[in-house]
């Protein structure tokens, strides 16, 4: 699944721009962040396993995860 990839690729990224939060946020908002993006992964994963009716469930809690994602920037 391409997207699991693309969203794996923002993991990374952000993973290098956490190194540069300051110490007061690193640990707070950056930790949020980046379990959000796991979390995003894990749904990801399990929707390309699933039957087609788990699967629409699935990619509708992982958009409504990506659209948090948006406000945390």
């Amino acid at each position: 699944m391409p997207l699991v990839h693309k969203i794996y690729d923002v993991y990374k990224l952000f993973h290098e721009f956490l190194k540069l939060f300051p110490k007061s946020e690193k640990y707070s908002l950056g930790k949020k962040i980046e379990n959000l993006i796991l979390e995003i992964l894990e749904t990801l994963m399990k929707a390309s396993y699933s039957q087609k009716q788990e699967k629409l469930s699935l990619l509708i809690a992982t958009d409504t995860k990506i659209n948090f994602l948006k406000l945390n920037d």
